[in-house]
């Protein structure tokens, strides 16, 4: 390691070249450390014995509850905002319900 007066001898031009092989060095070890933690959780799902880091059944698809009149292919399952095309026909929603 450079002692306090090392760095006092040293002339401008070669604290620069120090200060970027510095940087660089940081940069290695920071690009090293973050593969070396997304590397972290898949040798753990590995070790339990499984292949995926996170497994769980599949999401089942929801329903369609409204439908445009005229326009099919505009849906809405009932979640979430209001769609414009459901605000814009205004008036009451239960009409618009898939029976």
């Amino acid at each position: 390691m450079m002692r306090h007066n090392e760095l006092q001898k040293m002339s401008y031009k070669e604290l620069l070249k120090l200060q970027e092989r510095i940087a660089r060095a940081i940069e290695k070890k920071r690009v090293a450390e973050r593969a070396a933690l997304k590397k972290k959780p898949n040798s753990m799902a590995k070790k339990a014995g499984s292949g995926k880091a996170r497994e769980g059944a599949p999401s089942p698809s929801i329903k369609v509850k409204y439908r445009h009149p005229t326009n099919h292919s505009l849906v809405w399952t009932g979640r979430g905002r209001r769609p414009k095309w459901l605000v814009a026909e205004g008036g009451d929603v239960e009409r618009f319900r898939v029976a």
